[in-house]
């Protein structure tokens, strides 16, 4: 178990650079829906293609095949991580506009409500993915050990 978390970061950083691959799709999508002009009411679509992506992303490799316990693992976890990096930066923002007398649009309470509810279910899908992860791992330590 010594070298669990130096394998999961090199697993992290590993699976961060095919992040790329994710990229370049959103980023064909983007310029095809934009160069067709479509209405906007279509491009409702392009942000339909970002979880979808995502999940293709997450459960295929590039070469149409299924990644493995581990690069699945670490990919939803760069996912939720992306997720709740988005939300916390999105929610300050929404939140600073209430501090500034902004025209906000929704009442504080639902919005609070919502940001924490959010939140828990996030944070908690990534917890439940790093303790899975260790658990799993810690029973091949100790199988591999006997």
């Amino acid at each position: 178990m010594k070298t669990y978390l130096g394998n999961r970061l090199i697993l992290f950083f590993n699976q961060l650079l095919t992040t790329y691959y994710l990229l370049i799709a959103l980023t064909i999508s983007s310029s095809v829906f934009i160069e067709l002009s479509w209405e906007n009411k279509y491009y409702f679509g392009l942000f339909l293609l970002l979880p979808i992506y995502a999940n293709i992303w997450v459960y295929f490799s590039f070469r149409i095949r299924f990644n493995n316990y581990d690069e699945i693992f670490m990919r939803r976890c760069i996912v939720y991580g992306s997720i709740i990096i988005y939300g916390l930066y999105q929610s300050y923002h929404e939140f600073n506009k209430y501090l500034l007398n902004i025209p906000f649009e929704m009442d504080l309470i639902d919005f609070l409500l919502y940001i924490a509810v959010f939140l828990y279910l996030t944070i908690d899908r990534l917890i439940k993915e790093l303790a899975s992860d260790y658990e799993r791992k810690k029973k091949e330590f100790v199988g591999n050990a006997s």
